[in-house]
C-alpha cells in the first residue's frame, strides 16, 4: 500500500459538482476487509479492486497484484473507504414547504328574543287581512257608489244653475218689454183722446208721425 500510494497518490476532482464530488463521509464508507495471511492471493485481489475504485481506472486491477507480489509481507485486514462517484448533476434534496393554515371561525346564529308587542301587531294585521273581504269590502263598495252618485248630483246641479241663469235673463228681458209696451199704450191713449170726434185723414196722420211711432203702428197692424 505504501509503495502504491507513493507511486501515484489519489486525486479527488472538485470541478464537476462542487461539494457533491468529495469522497463520502465515514458514515457512508463501506468497509471491505482484506483476507487473512493464509490467503495472500485473495487479499491482493481485494486491494487491487479497492485501488481501482479509488482512482477510477488509473491503475488496472492486474498491476496491483504484481506490485504486491514483489513484497511477501504479511498483510493485516484494513477497512478501505470507497468513495461515491459524483454524477453530472447535484443530488436532489427533498424540501418541505410549510403551508399556513388559516383559522376559520364558525359563526352560529344568535336567537333574538321575540317581542310580544310586535308579535301581537303581526297577528292583528294578519287577522285584518283575512277579514278584509267580509268587513271592509262592502263598506268600500258602498262608499264608491256614494261618491259616484254625488258626482252625478253635482253635474245635475251645475245644469240647473245654467238653466236658472237663462230663465232669469229671459225674465229680465220680459220685464223690459213690458215697460216699453206700457209706454206705447200711454202714447196711444193720448193720441186717441186728442183725435176723438173728428174724421182722421190717414195720409196726414202718417205724415205727422215720427219714425218710431210709424214703426209701432206697423207692428200693431201686423
Amino acid at each position: 500500500l505504501t509503495f502504491a500510494f507513493g507511486e501515484q497518490p489519489p486525486v479527488y476532482s472538485t470541478a464537476a459538482a462542487g461539494a457533491g464530488a468529495r469522497p463520502a463521509s465515514s458514515a457512508q464508507a463501506q468497509a471491505h476487509p482484506v483476507a487473512s495471511v493464509s490467503q495472500p492471493q485473495n487479499v491482493l485481489a481485494g486491494i487491487g479492486d479497492a485501488l481501482s475504485g479509488i482512482f477510477g481506472g488509473g491503475r488496472s486491477s492486474q498491476a496491483a497484484p504484481s506490485a504486491a507480489q514483489s513484497s511477501p509481507v504479511p498483510v493485516q485486514a484494513v477497512a478501505v473507504a470507497q468513495p461515491v462517484a459524483a454524477g453530472p448533476y447535484p443530488r436532489p434534496v427533498a424540501t418541505v414547504v410549510a403551508t399556513p393554515v388559516v383559522a376559520t371561525a364558525v359563526v352560529q346564529p344568535t336567537l333574538l328574543p321575540i317581542d310580544p308587542k310586535k308579535e301581537l301587531i303581526e297577528a292583528a294585521t294578519m287577522s285584518l287581512k283575512d277579514r278584509w273581504q267580509q268587513v271592509v269590502q262592502p263598506l268600500t263598495s258602498e262608499l264608491n257608489e256614494q261618491i259616484s252618485r254625488r258626482a252625478q248630483l253635482q253635474s245635475a246641479a251645475e245644469g240647473l244653475d245654467e238653466a236658472a241663469a237663462a230663465i232669469n235673463a229671459a225674465t229680465e228681458q220680459a220685464c223690459r218689454e213690458k215697460v216699453e209696451l206700457k209706454d206705447l199704450e200711454v202714447q196711444l191713449r193720448a193720441f186717441v183722446e186728442a183725435n176723438a170726434g173728428r174724421e182722421m185723414d190717414p195720409d196726414e196722420l202718417a205724415a205727422s208721425m215720427d219714425p218710431n211711432t210709424k214703426q209701432v203702428l206697423e207692428c200693431l197692424s201686423e
